[in-house]
């Protein structure tokens, strides 16, 4: 039980398989565990790989086992579970924890009821528009997580504008770092170090389904290894790395030979085959590794030259904040918060979605061009720790709690 002076908040997720928003949640309980706070993560329908990281916090996760779809027995559950953790705030992550979790909060006379709106949400689907805007009734804060994904909940669903609370999502900026030495910096399977030739890789870290479009990615790839050979003459350079980070030093460039550029994709999900498939039927299969889901993200994403998202929606993306943290310049398509994040060209370049030409131009401008990489991966790093960091993003919901909190006292 809580001590008096112990506030009880429930986070209600679909489950914790890896991806951006389990990400959010589970930096946010992490950031928040500690005397003022007792924390329980409800999962309506599976756990999954974060449900033991949250564990080891000390922090109950409970799962319920929920088919997909809406259950009006799942909110009596929950609202039964609020009552005997006696919960103070119900935060819910996403649409369906928005439905069940803030009924069930309303049921069990739960005083505080918090959602973070993690993308757009079909905002051209009429029913889910107006169920959205329905819910933000029974709810005291929305908090979507940029301006783009805020835009839909004033102009489309029609949210009363003194609920809404931007919130940037954080990273830990100590975990997601430029590395500091040589030996991390080793390719992962030619085992060349950084004083020899290495080939230019471009990365990707993303669930591979359909709304992340690795498809046009394969196709931009497949158009930047065409034209290769016109232009890695005297125009192309590897950079080598001072300190972890990219050097700008003429006398530190080499000349990329013959050896063709990579794409690495990190990140497991329904497309794999199909993706593996369309890179066959390119011809492009020797320069393409799918390395599947992975935990050792921060080295992964120390081996890549360039960080490539091409994505049909997205709210704020964790990993492109990921890999501005540690210094790698961001080529991504122009959808959700990437535009916010990147400030083309100050982190990156960002394109139209759909649009393996112009992906494909974005990466070979910054492969020919070792000065403007360096240039964009120091900025992205600073643009991170000023306005992205785990510590910032947990500060500004902490505030929410206590206004919110403070509101119902009255």
């Amino acid at each position: 039980m809580p001590s008096e002076h112990q506030v009880v908040v429930a986070h209600i997720v679909t489950g914790l398989q890896i991806g951006g928003l389990e990400r959010v949640a589970v930096n946010l309980v992490s950031g928040l565990v500690g005397p003022s706070y007792r924390l329980l993560v409800v999962c309506l329908e599976e756990g999954g790989p974060f449900a033991a990281e949250i564990e080891k916090l000390g922090v109950k996760v409970v799962v319920l086992g929920k088919q997909p779809g809406m259950s009006w027995r799942t909110i009596w559950h929950l609202a039964k579970l609020f009552r005997q953790e006696k919960i103070q705030i119900v935060h819910t992550h996403n649409p369906q924890p928005h439905f069940h979790g803030v009924l069930a909060g309303r049921l069990a006379g739960v005083p505080v009821r918090v959602h973070t709106k993690h993308g757009r949400n079909y905002p051209q689907m009429k029913k889910r528009v107006l169920l959205n805007r329905v819910l933000s009734w029974l709810t005291d804060a929305i908090v979507p997580v940029s301006d783009n994904t805020g835009d839909v909940a004033l102009l489309i669903e029609k949210v009363n504008l003194s609920k809404v609370h931007r919130i940037w999502n954080g990273v830990d900026t100590e975990l997601y770092r430029p590395q500091t030495t040589d030996s991390e910096l080793r390719t992962r399977d030619s085992g060349l170090k950084t004083q020899d030739y290495r080939p230019p890789t471009i990365g990707t870290v993303a669930r591979l389904s359909p709304e992340k479009d690795q498809k046009t990615m394969l196709a931009a790839f497949k158009l930047v290894l065409d034209q290769w050979g016109q232009t890695a003459s005297g125009q192309l350079h590897a950079p080598l790395r001072e300190g972890g980070i990219l050097s700008s030093n003429p006398s530190s460039l080499i000349p990329y030979p013959s050896t063709l550029p990579r794409l690495v994709i990190v990140g497991g999900g329904p497309s794999m085959a199909e993706l593996r498939n369309e890179a066959n039927r390119l011809g492009i299969a020797a320069q393409v590794e799918f390395l599947g889901a992975r935990f050792d993200i921060p080295q992964q994403l120390a081996t890549f030259d360039i960080f490539t998202l091409s994505s049909t929606t997205e709210g704020i993306s964790m990993t492109i904040l990921e890999a501005m943290a540690c210094g790698v310049p961001i080529v991504a398509s122009d959808v959700g918060g990437n535009r916010e994040i990147v400030q083309p060209p100050q982190c990156g370049l960002i394109v139209p979605a759909r649009d393996p030409q112009a992906l494909a131009a974005a990466y070979l401008e910054l492969l020919r061009n070792p000065a403007q990489r360096v240039q964009m991966g120091t900025v992205g790093r600073q643009r991170v720790l000023d306005h992205f960091s785990l510590q910032k993003m947990v500060a500004e919901y902490q505030m929410i709690y206590k206004n919110l909190l403070s509101r119902h006292a009255l």
